[in-house]
């Protein structure tokens, strides 16, 4: 504030000095400020305004003494409020419609990176099954590949039709037992004959 003050430098007034310099009340200034829009700077408990806005009051003031010219400085006043009012409502508007497009922009940049998102989400799970399908088919390959192998192994060591191989163990065994059986058996045989031959 005080550097809106020192920037009009001495050419600033207190409402005072105000209606000294324009022989009116207070009341009546106030009315001048409402209708021409000044809105005086507040230093303290005074309030100032510059020569350009006193001016502007001076002006205002001559034209209340005549109704016709308060009549159409106020009429001015409010259509230029109007105007300034239309004009800060155009551009609300336009931003509004600024906005609302930004918007609209951006939900549908979201939805489309949803829907990207949504597509590569199907695409791993694709994958992850395909990958499990691949796992199972390869265990159930090296179970086959374990038992054909166990099948070679069997034909290999008993090739079909061919005699039944047996240890070197249990031929010597098998020689030793029949010989055995034969010592026993021959010389019961020729005890027996020998009694009933005689």
């Amino acid at each position: 504030m005080e550097r809106h003050l020192k920037s009009h430098g001495d050419n600033v007034l207190n409402l005072t000095e105000t209606t000294k310099r324009l022989k009116i009340g207070k009341i009546k200034l106030y009315e001048l400020l409402e209708i021409t829009g000044v809105d005086p700077l507040v230093k303290g408990r005074s309030k100032f305004i510059s020569e350009e806005q006193f001016i502007l009051i001076e002006k205002a003031f001559r034209s209340s003494k005549s109704p016709q010219n308060n009549s159409q400085y106020v009429s001015e006043s409010v259509s230029q409020n109007n105007s300034q009012y239309v004009s800060d409502l155009d551009q609300s508007s336009e931003l509004m419609r600024t906005l609302s497009s930004e918007i609209e922009h951006l939900r549908n940049l979201l939805k489309e990176e949803r829907n990207l998102l949504k597509h590569e989400q199907n695409e791993r799970q694709a994958e992850r099954e395909e990958r499990t399908n691949y796992q199972q088919m390869l265990g159930a390959l090296q179970q086959n590949n374990q038992r054909l192998q166990q099948e070679i192994k069997q034909l290999q060591l008993n090739p079909p039709g061919a005699p039944t191989v047996t240890s070197e163990t249990e031929s010597t065994e098998s020689t030793y037992r029949s010989n055995v059986s034969e010592r026993n058996e021959v010389p019961r045989t020729s005890w027996f004959s020998r009694i009933f031959a005689s």
